[in-house]
Formats: structure tokens, sequence, C-alpha cells
């Protein structure tokens, strides 16, 4: 039987969990005509993402202040702060602080789902996307577009904003945090695959 299809209201903060006791998606018919379009999106995207989901409707803006967000432990010197889950905002984008220390490795990556902004708030950074080459400190914004390979380092450690457009990026990491340190490669491989990430062709990289 189809999931009832709920009802919403301009204001209204809905909480919903996705996923049926074995983590199995729910089906709702993201079609319904009652359903905003934004809503349809989001319904359409939330099989991917297995667990709460939130969005608003009709808000007029909120802020997220200093040492709000929602900060990650991956075990490395990667800490992402998310400050706007894609949930909150119908999945139009996903926006996050990434923490780190000294940082002189980080294999290249595609995302092939959305593309993002990479903006230096603090530090110096080093940029390679595809063949191009970038150095910057803060006030510095790199733009990496949709699958192509990338990646930074930092000799000063520092911290970057990311936006993502359409969400998911911000996703990932709730992800990588649940498997913890001792997360095996298949492990990881299947997160990547989740979040359609993936190594360049002859890359060692899982």
């Amino acid at each position: 039987m189809p999931a009832a299809v709920p009802q919403f209201r301009a204001g209204e903060l809905a909480v919903l969990r996705i996923g049926g006791e074995a983590g199995e998606p729910v089906p709702v018919d993201v079609s319904e005509p009652q359903l905003r379009p934004g809503v349809r999106a989001l319904f359409a995207n939330a099989n991917r993402y297995p667990g709460r989901l939130r969005f608003r409707v009709g808000e007029d803006g909120w802020a997220v202040q200093p040492g709000e967000g929602r900060v990650i432990d991956l075990g490395g010197p990667h800490r992402p702060e998310i400050l706007v889950p894609g949930a909150d905002v119908r999945g139009a984008l996903g926006a996050f602080i990434f923490h780190h220390d000294v940082t002189t490795e980080n294999p290249p990556h595609a995302r092939h789902d959305f593309m993002k902004i990479a903006y230096v708030l603090d530090g110096v950074y080093d940029f390679r996307v595809g063949d191009a080459e970038f150095s910057g400190g803060a006030g510095t914004t790199v733009v990496v577009s949709r699958g192509s390979h990338h990646a930074f380092v930092t000799a000063t450690g520092g911290r970057l904003l990311f936006v993502s457009a359409p969400a998911g990026n911000e996703e990932l990491f709730p992800g990588l945090g649940r498997l913890g340190p001792a997360a095996s490669v298949e492990q990881i491989a299947e997160v990547d695959r989740r979040f359609a990430t993936t190594a360049p062709a002859g890359s060692n990289e899982p």
C-alpha cells in the first residue's frame, strides 16, 4: 500500500523518517499534486539518505551562529562542521566548513551529483581541480565543477567554507562518521557509491 502523502502548511517544520525497520526505503508517491515541487524533489532524493530528514516550508530564513553547526569526527585532518543540511532547504544546496590542521596529503576525487565552491576563511591552501592549480589565502574562492577531480592541501591549517548545489556533499560526512576509524575499504567504497564519488582512473584509492 502506498505511503500516505503528508500535508504541509507555511512555516511548518516537518521531521520525517525515511526507511523501514530494516533500513529499506519507504515508498512515497512523489507525483502527488498536493506535494509542492520542492517537497517532491526532497522526497525523490530521500531514499538516498535513509534516516531523519527535516525541511521547512515558507520560512523567511534563519541564522546559524558560530559553534552551532554539527561537527562530525572523521578521525583525521578533515573536521567538517555542517551549517546548512540540504534537508532544511528542500535540497537546493548544502553548506559546511572544513576545519584543518596541517594537511599534506589528500587524494583527488570527484563528486558527480553536484558542483561546489570553496571559500578560504583562514589559512593558505593549494588546490588542484582537474588540470588547473590554484593557491590562495583568506578570501580566495575556487569553483569545482560537477564531476571534476579535485584535491587540496594546506601547510598552515585553516578553514574552508564549502557550498554544494544541489545538496548532497554535506550528507556524506555523517555516513563516514558512523563507520568510525576502523572502517573497511568496502564500507568506505559503499559510502562513495551512494554519493557518486570516484577516484581518477588508475588510482589505488578505493
